[in-house]
Parts: C-alpha cells; sequence; structure tokens
C-alpha cells in the first residue's frame, strides 16, 4: 500500500487495492495527548466536567459518616471495696475468691480482668457478643453473693 501525501507533506490517506484512497481518521493518523485528544473529542470531556461535580456531591450526602460507629460491647464491672485492707490481703482475700466464684458459675465470658489496691478491687469481665447481659449480671449477683461467707 502507498501513502498519499497531501501539500504540506503529510499523510492523508492510504490507498486500497483498486487505488482509491482510503482516508485514515484523524485519531488513528498521529499519536495525541491529553490537550490534543480533548480539542479534538469536546464533548466527552463537557460531559465529564459536568458528571464529576454532581456525583461527587450526590454520594457525599448519601454517604454516611462513620467514624465512631456505634459498638456495643458486653462488659460488667464488679467492685469490692474493704477499708483498711492492704493490697497483698485485698487480693488473697478478696479478687482471688471473687474471680474463682465469678469464673465457674457464670456463662459466656471471654475474659477477666482484675485490678487491685489497698482497700479496693475491681474487676472488669468482658463477655462474648452474644451474650444475654441480664441473665449474665443475675449470675454474677448470685456468684458473688454465694462467697460473702469467706470474705473478712
Amino acid at each position: 500500500m502507498q501513502a498519499c501525501l497531501n501539500y504540506a507533506g503529510k499523510s492523508a490517506g492510504r490507498q486500497n487495492r483498486a487505488g482509491q484512497a482510503a482516508l485514515i481518521p484523524a485519531l488513528a493518523r498521529r499519536a495525541y495527548g491529553y490537550r490534543s485528544f480533548r480539542l479534538a473529542i469536546p464533548h466527552t470531556f463537557y460531559v465529564v466536567a459536568v458528571l464529576t461535580p454532581f456525583l461527587g456531591i450526590t454520594e457525599s450526602i448519601k454517604m454516611l459518616t462513620d467514624i465512631f460507629p456505634e459498638v456495643e460491647i458486653p462488659v460488667v464491672t464488679v467492685l469490692w471495696t474493704y477499708t483498711g485492707l492492704s493490697t497483698p490481703e485485698m487480693e488473697q482475700r478478696v479478687t482471688t475468691y471473687s474471680q474463682y466464684s465469678i469464673s465457674t458459675s457464670v456463662n459466656r465470658i471471654k475474659n477477666i480482668e482484675a485490678q487491685t489496691l489497698a482497700g479496693l478491687s475491681i474487676q472488669k469481665i468482658n463477655f462474648k457478643p452474644d451474650v444475654n447481659l441480664d441473665l449474665a449480671i443475675a449470675q454474677i449477683v448470685s456468684a458473688t453473693n454465694s462467697i460473702r461467707a469467706l470474705m473478712p
């Protein structure tokens, strides 16, 4: 195939086998950059320029802000106060018995965290997500009432 040249010396088209010039579309004749492509087909860019802010505003209105979602973690805190007991005594006489009683009689416990101070025992009981919290509190109350006879 031979290429036909126009007056500027650029390729104007190709000749097919019958000798007739087949025009090459403007996009296939030369490599286009972003600017020349934008100038050659302006309608696409007009549509994109109008749709982008419209869709952005529409989606930002519909989108929920979920930075701090509501999460319900089932946790029960048990406090024991005995004034006058030192930290080691509080741990040996109150915290240990309380943890043992709660861990053996309360269902669906994930873990128990305890902190003992002078005259104060704080136990944080974390439960599994599918626990019935009212039942768990009732079981904790019954477990703590059962060990009151052992307390100082």
